[in-house]
C-alpha cells in the first residue's frame, strides 16, 4: 500500500510538472529565453554561493525560472460586481466557498481568488498605496503577504523555479520591470524564501529580510465579502485563465506524502543535513501567530486552511499553512523577526 501510495503522489507531481512547465515552454515561441533545466539549481542564473539554507533543502521544481509568470498590476472590481462578472463567463469565476486570500491595509479591503494565485503563485500590487506582494506557497499551503519596499526603492517579485523544503523561493528585480520574465536580468539577484521571510543567498546586507504584513485572512469568499462589503476583488488577465483551468493541488492536499523532499531546519540550520525523501506527512491546517518576537502553531481546524483576520491595522501576522511547513521554517523554539 506504502509503494502504491508514493507512486499516485509521484504521479500527481509529474503530472502537475508537465502542465506547469507546457506553460514556461510556451515562452520560446515568444523569443524568450528559458533559464533553469529543471534539474539543477546552479542552472537557474542565481549566485549560490553565499546560499545559508542546507544544499539539500534547494531543488529544481522541473521548470525553469518564471515558469509562472507573476501577476502585476492587476485589474479588480468591486466585490458587489462578482454576481454580475460571473455570469458573463463560460464558467463562474468566484463563488462563495472559494478560497481567497484576503488584504487590508489602512481600510481599504482586497481579495485574490486562490484559484487566480495559483497560476501565478506572486501577484505585485498596490493597496492603499503600499506595494505589496500577495505569495502563496500551493506545496504548503501557506500565504505570506509582504511589503514591496526595500532600501533600494521598491522591489517586484517573480517565481524561482526552485524551492526550499516544498516552500516556495522567489527573486527579485526593480519594479521599474527589470526586464521581461525568463529575459537575463543584472545581478544580484537574490533569492527569497517565503516563509523564512528573508534571503538566502544574501545573507549579509541590511536589506535581506522581508516585512511581512499582519492582518491578511485565508477564508472563504463567503466569510471575506461578509466582513467586507465593500471590499475589490482582483481579476484575472487572459493568460491566466488557461492556467486556471489547468493547476489545481486538490490531489495533493488530499494525500499525506510530500512532492518533494523536505530539509529539516527547525533545529538549527546544518548546511549538510539530508533531506527527508517519499515521507508519509500530515497536512494538517494550523496557524502560526507571531506574538513578543516568536511564533506560536496552533490547528486551524476544517478540512483546510481557513482564517478570517479581525478588522483594524492592529492585527497581529498569522501566518496559516501545513503544520508540518510551519513548524520547520517557523518553529516556536525559534525567535524570529518578519
Amino acid at each position: 500500500m506504502k509503494s502504491r501510495a508514493l507512486i499516485w503522489v509521484s504521479s500527481i507531481a509529474v503530472a502537475m510538472m508537465l502542465t506547469l512547465l507546457g506553460f514556461a515552454l510556451s515562452g520560446l515561441w515568444f523569443g524568450v529565453a528559458v533559464v533553469g533545466d529543471g534539474r539543477n539549481p546552479d542552472t537557474y542564473g542565481f549566485d549560490l554561493t553565499n546560499l545559508s539554507v542546507p544544499r539539500a533543502a534547494l531543488v529544481a521544481s522541473g521548470n525553469p525560472r518564471d515558469f509562472l509568470l507573476a501577476l502585476n498590476d492587476p485589474k479588480f472590481i468591486r466585490g458587489s460586481e462578482v454576481v454580475a462578472y460571473n455570469a458573463r463567463g463560460r464558467s463562474k469565476y468566484l463563488v462563495s466557498t472559494d478560497r481567497v486570500i484576503g488584504v487590508q491595509i489602512k481600510g481599504e479591503y482586497r481579495a485574490y481568488p486562490l484559484r487566480l494565485i495559483n497560476a501565478h503563485e506572486i501577484i505585485n500590487d498596490t493597496l492603499a498605496g503600499l506595494p505589496i506582494a500577495v505569495t502563496y506557497s500551493p506545496f504548503c499551503d501557506s500565504v505570506v503577504v509582504f511589503d514591496r519596499r526595500g532600501r533600494e526603492g521598491v522591489r517586484q517579485f517573480r517565481v524561482s523555479g526552485l524551492l526550499c523544503s516544498s516552500n516556495l523561493v522567489m527573486y527579485a528585480v526593480a519594479d521599474d520591470g527589470g526586464g521581461p520574465a525568463g529575459a537575463a536580468a543584472p545581478p544580484p539577484l537574490h533569492l527569497y524564501s517565503q516563509l523564512l521571510m528573508r534571503s538566502i543567498t544574501d545573507p549579509v546586507t541590511t536589506d535581506n529580510t522581508l516585512t511581512a504584513l499582519p492582518g491578511v485572512s485565508l477564508c472563504s469568499w463567503q466569510q471575506w465579502l461578509d466582513a467586507h462589503p465593500d471590499t475589490s476583488v482582483v481579476i484575472p488577465d487572459i493568460s491566466s485563465l488557461r492556467r486556471m483551468k489547468a493547476i489545481s493541488y486538490e490531489r495533493y492536499f488530499d494525500s499525506n506524502h510530500m512532492a518533494w523532499p523536505m530539509v529539516p531546519l527547525s533545529g538549527g540550520i546544518d548546511l549538510d543535513q539530508a533531506p527527508i525523501e517519499d515521507a508519509a506527512i500530515e497536512k494538517e491546517p494550523c496557524l502560526a501567530t507571531f506574538r513578543e518576537g516568536a511564533f506560536t502553531i496552533s490547528p486551524a481546524g476544517g478540512r483546510r486552511c481557513e482564517y478570517l483576520a479581525p478588522s483594524g491595522t492592529e492585527s497581529v501576522l498569522v501566518v496559516p499553512g501545513f503544520r508540518f511547513a510551519l513548524e520547520n521554517f517557523l518553529p516556536p523554539s525559534q525567535p524570529l523577526t518578519p
